[in-house]
């Protein structure tokens, strides 16, 4: 199988979302970018910065149906090869996801009309 071949475990709706990208590997930064989708098991991050294919990060989702921000710890699983940078970005996997953050994830892909 090609190494650049990815699939989806779970289909994931077409939308776009606000969210921060936090990296903690060295000094913690942030960085803002949006989704061209998201789903149970991952999303994709439209952004122009430069992120390392297996690198951790958090994901921070805000949304005005939450409490608070949901925190979702994912892994860049792999990188866009589109020329378009409206379309250039990471496919980001969500890692080590704690029930109750699967549980806040499928209430707000809901809250957005989807399906999860």
């Amino acid at each position: 199988m090609n190494a650049h071949r990815h699939f989806r475990a779970s289909h994931r709706p077409h939308v776009a979302c606000n969210v921060r990208l936090r990296f903690c590997e060295k000094e913690p930064t942030e960085l803002l970018c949006y989704t061209r989708d998201i789903g149970e098991g991952g999303l994709f991050a439209v952004t122009q910065s430069a992120l390392t294919e297996g690198s951790i990060v958090d994901v921070i989702i805000e949304a005005p149906s939450l409490w608070q921000p949901v925190v979702l710890q994912a892994m860049v699983a792999w990188k866009s090869k589109e020329p378009d940078d409206d379309n250039r970005g990471y496919g980001l996997k969500f890692t080590a996801l704690e029930e109750s953050k699967r549980l806040a994830l499928s209430e707000l892909l809901c809250a957005l009309d989807f399906e999860a």
